[in-house]
């Protein structure tokens, strides 16, 4: 509660994001203390990470820039004490040249 009775939650404060570029995957560790995991809702366009929760009547959204095209596919997440950790494998590059067989 900050000195006006508000939780963290109603103030807005600036929730904390990390993003780990890996070789061959992208992780996203969020902050999102107060919500159940059933009220998270994770969405991925193009190379925009959308995190949306809404618990009782307040909101929290964040779109977050990957660092690479992932498959969307692939993504896996923990919801574990606040902090959702997501991790996605990334799209592989082609080099120049290389063929792709069907």
């Amino acid at each position: 509660m900050d000195f006006l009775g508000r939780s963290k939650w109603e103030t807005l404060e600036e929730k904390i994001v990390d993003i780990v570029d890996g070789k061959r995957r992208v992780l996203v560790i969020a902050e999102m203390p107060g919500v159940s995991e059933e009220e998270i809702n994770i969405d991925i366009a193009g190379d925009v990470l959308l995190l949306l929760a809404s618990h009782k009547d307040k909101k929290y959204s964040n779109e977050i820039f990957l660092p690479a095209r992932v498959k969307r596919e692939t993504m896996k997440y923990i919801y574990k004490n606040g902090l959702l950790e997501i991790t996605i494998d990334k799209e592989l590059a082609r080099k120049p040249g290389q063929l792709n067989y069907i």
